[in-house]
This record gives structure tokens, C-alpha cells and sequence, in this order.
């Protein structure tokens, strides 16, 4: 899957079930834009990759009853602030 951005870049999005790994410049364990290569860095799938990033993303930022939500499979919405400007 792709999306465009609104400068004209494409964004490429691997499906779940694809493997990736690191590019040949990357794994000599010459250091890269992100550091050198550590040991073990091998191929992964997308899924293994990104499946933690919204339990670690409440656990960072989320309210208890966000979280607990998102624990039981229930969608959750916010109360707007009193001084929202969504409130009329």
C-alpha cells in the first residue's frame, strides 16, 4: 500500500506478512544514518517490526481508561476540555 503526501513523496507501506531486512551498505556493520548494524539484525517481518507501537504508545501517553479500552477491544473517545473549541 501507498500514500501520498501532500509534498508529492510517495510513502511505500509493506504488507504485515512481508519480510524486510537491512540494506548490504548497513550490515558490514558500517555505521548509517541509524548507527552501525548490530548482530542479529536479520531479516523480520513488517508485523514483528510494528505490532507493539500502540501498547507502547499508551504506555507512554495513555489515560487509564484509554488503555483499559484498548485492553478490551472497546472504542474510546474523549470527553472534549472545557475549553475545547469543539465545544458550541
Amino acid at each position: 500500500m501507498s500514500a501520498p503526501s501532500p509534498a508529492g513523496t510517495v510513502f511505500a507501506y509493506p504488507a504485515l506478512d512481508t519480510t524486510v531486512g537491512l540494506l548490504p551498505p548497513f550490515t558490514a556493520g558500517e555505521a548509517g544514518p541509524a548507527g552501525p548494524a548490530e548482530a542479529g539484525d536479520g531479516p523480520v517481518l513488517v508485523w514483528d517490526h510494528v505490532r507493539n507501537r500502540v501498547a507502547d504508545y499508551l504506555a507512554e501517553y495513555g489515560r487509564p481508561e484509554q488503555i483499559a479500552a484498548w485492553r478490551d477491544g472497546q472504542a474510546y473517545v474523549a470527553e472534549l476540555a472545557e475549553n475545547s473549541a469543539g465545544r458550541a
